[in-house]
């Protein structure tokens, strides 16, 4: 009996040792993570960080965190982050967000407010640590801009897969339920809910993975293989292929249907998503291939720089990295 006891104690401290040492090299790891994204120029602060959990798991809580983007163009700021995962499975983490966070979105302050928002990671158990599946969902979310509109949506899913064996190629999905644009008053925006879902395949040039961090994968091209935005009677679908070269102009085609294109694109003109210059010139165009009907079928083609709707010109196309 005594000897079943030493061995009790014995295996007791060296899985104290352990966990010990594991967490050691988790806030090691974290460090460094960090460290590599400001030499890259991106400005992260964590005012307090500790982490806890023994004997079961590791929970690190971060308080007062906010991340920036090298040209301020994007952010995120949120008073406490808290993520936690089982020692025996160190390589699946839960992570809960707060119900209050702050967003900046192309130079933009936009306020977020979420209902059970979590994300999930799951990295393989390779020193590479390179990304098998990240989900983020929320019951609801609102989202509140400087600019005056407010989009408020139900249950809401984003997710990253590696897609097969493919070392640089990942599935990505999501759902939106319940999508309503609050403000601006937008005329001839329908009435009610709307719904979004999107099934693409993204490519990049290498895999993600940590080595990531210090050399960020660039995408290479995008496969749509269904976008479904619904609300009221108005309808987009999309299809289709681009590649991106190295400077990040995408070359290949979208196939779109519209339903019930002449609101769309005075929602869009409302919206300021169209420019005043193109809106005219764009109706009269969309019409005439439209044949007088209310659903559209035009390729969105992406060619040496330049973006069409079908033979209409729509200026340059968008950088893509």
């Amino acid at each position: 009996m005594r000897v079943l006891l030493w061995i009790v104690v014995v295996l007791a401290v060296l899985y104290a040792g352990f966990w010990a040492i594991t967490v050691r090299g988790l806030d090691a790891g974290i460090d460094r993570a960090v460290e590599m994204a400001r030499d890259r120029g991106w400005q992260v602060e964590i005012a307090e960080r500790d982490t806890s959990g023994f004997p079961s798991r590791f929970d690190v809580t971060a308080r007062e965190v906010s991340v920036a983007s090298p040209a301020g163009g994007f952010g995120w700021q949120a008073p406490v982050v808290q993520t936690a995962a089982l020692s025996y499975r160190p390589n699946r983490i839960i992570a809960t967000l707060p119900p209050e966070q702050a967003l900046t979105l192309g130079g933009r302050a936009v306020a977020l407010e979420s209902q059970a928002m979590r994300a999930s990671l799951h990295v393989a158990p390779s020193t590479a640590l390179g990304l098998e599946t990240l989900t983020v969902e929320a019951a609801a979310l609102d989202l509140a801009a400087d600019r005056g509109w407010q989009i408020s949506t139900g249950p809401a899913l984003a997710a990253v897969r590696r897609d097969g064996p493919a070392a640089n190629a990942y599935d990505v999905y999501a759902s939106v339920e319940g999508l309503r644009l609050m403000e601006p008053d937008l005329p001839g925006a329908p009435e009610g809910d709307g719904t979004f879902t999107l099934d693409a395949e993204a490519t990049f040039d290498r895999p993600l993975d940590r080595a990531a961090l210090a050399a960020p994968a660039l995408l290479e091209g995008v496969r749509v293989q269904s976008l479904d935005l619904g609300w009221g009677a108005l309808a987009l679908r999309a299809t289709g292929e681009v590649q991106v070269d190295p400077q990040g102009i995408p070359e290949g085609q979208i196939d779109l249907e519209i339903v019930q294109w002449r609101d769309v694109l005075a929602v869009a003109q409302a919206g300021g998503w169209v420019p005043e210059d193109l809106a005219t010139t764009i109706a009269r165009g969309v019409a005439f291939f439209s044949g007088g009907q209310e659903t559209l079928r035009l390729p969105l083609v992406f060619t040496d720089g330049r973006m069409a709707l079908g033979p209409i010109p729509l200026g340059p196309a968008p950088i893509l990295r």
